[in-house]
């Protein structure tokens, strides 16, 4: 049962950043410092749910297969099996996103299947298969909520997925003698071509 102080402390949550899409769409003129503001006071509630007694923490959960970023809590008395839980692995690996932000993902993601695939704005690593999770960074060696909107965050990367098209080649028609019928156009294929895809990202809420 989710207690009343839980409860208050993420319908603020979800207030704030509320009002903070709001502040972006109307083009607010200090973006800059109530930004500042903003951020402060989420992470003094999501502070103040910690302290709840629960060791849960909101991260942002990517994932390049559905071109979708949505919001996940993760649990930081067994952050390692949360984050295998969630990206679908047994081993992970890390990046910074910027020097706040730490993005864990697949450490094997490139050595079986890949159905999508991420790459970071103005960064210099390479393509990462697979699932990826976003936290923040505490300044102690420890993950914390990113300071970050989902939607900053989501502006940072660029998503792939493969698409594999067929190449078709035409056969000589059959004739109607051959049928008792109409000429029959067939073609038969000749070929796979491999390209790319570059959804744009979804932000899901809820």
């Amino acid at each position: 049962m989710i207690s009343p102080l839980k409860d208050a402390t993420q319908r603020v949550i979800a207030a704030i950043e509320s009002f903070s899409r709001q502040c972006e769409a109307i083009h607010y003129t200090d973006t800059d410092a109530a930004w500042t503001l903003l951020n402060t006071a989420r992470v003094s509630l999501e502070a103040a749910l910690q302290t709840d007694g629960s060791p849960l923490f909101p991260a942002f959960l990517l994932d390049p297969s559905t071109a979708t970023i949505r919001t996940v809590l993760l649990n930081k008395n067994d952050l390692l099996a949360s984050l295998y839980r969630l990206i679908g692995c047994s081993r992970v690996d890390r990046l910074w996103l910027d020097d706040q932000h730490v993005v864990y993902f697949d450490d094997e993601g490139m050595l079986g299947s890949v159905t999508g695939l991420f790459t970071i704005r103005d960064h210099s690593a390479s393509p990462v298969a697979g699932r990826a999770i976003i936290v923040g960074d505490d300044g102690e060696g420890g993950d914390t909520s990113p300071t970050l909107s989902i939607e900053a965050v989501a502006e940072r990367f660029r998503i792939f997925r493969p698409v594999i098209t067929p190449e078709l080649v035409s056969l000589d028609p059959v004739s109607p003698g051959e049928l008792g019928g109409a000429i029959i156009h067939a073609v038969r294929v000749g070929g796979l071509r491999l390209g790319l895809d570059r959804p744009a990202l979804t932000v899901v809420h809820g």
